[in-house]
């Protein structure tokens, strides 16, 4: 019933580093507590294994969103129960993108986030996933464009 779905669907986000550290305080407490030496410390956004990890977060979700998917007869589907087919995998490595982009922006220094939103973050790993059409770059910073996204000039201002 309604209450097994639950339970596996939270076992399932336990092996996930984000969902877990949300859902286990312990396991959140042990993260935070880890050696300076651990990869989850040193350089943490460049390292493989961290992306590595932000996938597989969103894998687990994406499993649970593939299910709700299915049972709603949504027409977009990102797998079925076996796993993610090319939609989900590739919306799983653009969640995984932008999620790493949110954590640079959230680590980065004062002076970046004066002016940097997360739109502002590299297009290049974006793109359509009914037409695949890649994301373009911004013509300027966000908070420095207009409503057709040219940057602003002394007379447009």
């Amino acid at each position: 019933g309604m209450i097994e779905s639950t339970r596996r669907d939270l076992l399932l986000g336990m092996q996930s580093t984000t969902l877990r550290q949300s859902l286990d305080e312990n396991y959140k407490d042990a993260i935070a507590n880890l050696p300076n030496s651990h990869w989850y410390q040193l350089d943490l956004y460049s390292h493989p294994k961290f992306f590595e990890s932000l996938e597989a977060s969103t894998s687990i979700f994406l499993e649970l969103l593939t299910k709700i998917m299915i049972e709603g007869n949504y027409p977009l589907r990102f797998g079925d129960i076996h796993g993610l087919n090319d939609i989900g995998k590739k919306f799983r490595k653009m969640s995984a993108c932008e999620e790493l982009g949110a954590l640079k922006l959230k680590h980065s220094d004062r002076n970046t986030k004066r002016w940097m939103t997360f739109r502002d973050q590299d297009p290049s790993n974006f793109s359509s996933l009914i037409t695949g059409t890649v994301a373009i770059p911004l013509k300027g910073r966000w908070l420095e464009i207009d409503d057709e996204g040219n940057p602003y000039t002394s007379q447009s201002q």
